[in-house]
């Protein structure tokens, strides 16, 4: 990473005011500017917000913040990503052409510096759990012990780090169930969230049609369970997130009323085929899926 700041002249038009606002002086500025940048981050605003998340002068926050920025743009090419970890927009001009928001070597750039940042003991451990947290939007096996090392290690807030990474993670449904159970309040948010994202819904589902309409439990956790229906739908979700629209809680009411319409969304997906011709071939070859060189859980 580069030790001094680039010029702005080098930054695309399009990112280059979001650059300046990163280098404003005025919080405020930089606060708006890392809520607004996760949507325009190409390699070069990639390597900005890298080399702003190890400037000393930052706050520990704000810090974190612009690795967390990068988490989108990591899960779309990760979305894309190919068995030997490569990503490439399809060619431009060709009917199926988008452009993923970082090149190959950014994508890369990206993994090492978080992987440098997230192993740098000398860097506020706030900017290090958020490296972590922003590397597994693309997972690699490194980050499995990262996660591991840091639900073992006892320290609370590396503990919430490691079970929002397990939410991205397989084989670690076991500590999800753990921290769901638990007394820690955080801990049980940030589990309630990686059940939403995992396997490990399925087995909470009960658990979590429970919580939604309980309304003598906290609210955040309400939420947090709502929003989780509305991502693993369990067929039971239906009727209770109609019911919940009329919730006391204005919030609650309009989560479960996004839960539902994203529940219908992929109801009528399924009932339609997603619009595909039923005679479509999809020539899908048995040999790969069973290929024990092809992906892996993890690339999923």
């Amino acid at each position: 990473m580069p030790e001094h700041a680039p010029p702005l002249e080098s930054f695309e038009e399009a990112t280059r005011e979001f650059v300046s606002a990163l280098r404003s002086v005025d919080p405020r500025v930089r606060e708006h500017a890392l809520e607004e940048v996760p949507a325009v981050v190409d390699d070069a605003l990639a390597r900005e917000l890298l080399r702003f998340a190890r400037d000393s002068e930052r706050g520990d926050e704000e810090r974190g913040e612009a690795l967390i920025a990068l988490g989108p743009a990591l899960s779309e090419c990760h979305d894309e990503e190919a068995a030997d970890g490569t990503v490439e927009s399809p060619a431009p001009g060709t009917e199926d052409w988008w452009e993923l928001p970082l090149s190959a070597a950014g994508y890369r750039e990206v993994h090492d510096e978080l992987r440098r940042i997230y192993h740098d003991a000398a860097l506020p451990k706030l900017v290090r759990r958020r490296a972590l947290e922003a590397a597994v939007r693309a997972p690699r096996d490194w980050h499995r012990e990262a996660a591991a090392t840091a639900w073992r290690s006892g320290d609370p807030e590396w503990r919430v780090t490691a079970v929002f990474a397990m939410g991205h993670l397989q084989g670690f449904q076991d500590e999800v169930i753990e921290a769901f159970r638990g007394e820690d309040p955080a801990l049980r948010g940030e589990a309630i969230r990686a059940a939403g994202r995992s396997a490990t819904g399925e087995v909470l589902a009960e658990d979590l049609l429970a919580l939604a309409a309980d309304r003598a439990a906290r609210r955040e956790h309400r939420l947090a369970a709502v929003e989780a229906l509305g991502e693993l739908q369990p067929e039971e979700a239906s009727e209770l997130l109609v019911e919940l629209q009329d919730d006391p809680d204005p919030e609650i009411a309009a989560t479960a009323r996004e839960a539902a319409e994203e529940v219908d969304l992929w109801s009528s997906l399924e009932e339609e085929g997603f619009g595909l011709p039923d005679d479509l071939d999809l020539d899908l070859d048995l040999a790969d899926i069973d290929d024990p060189d092809g992906p892996g859980e993890d690339d999923w």
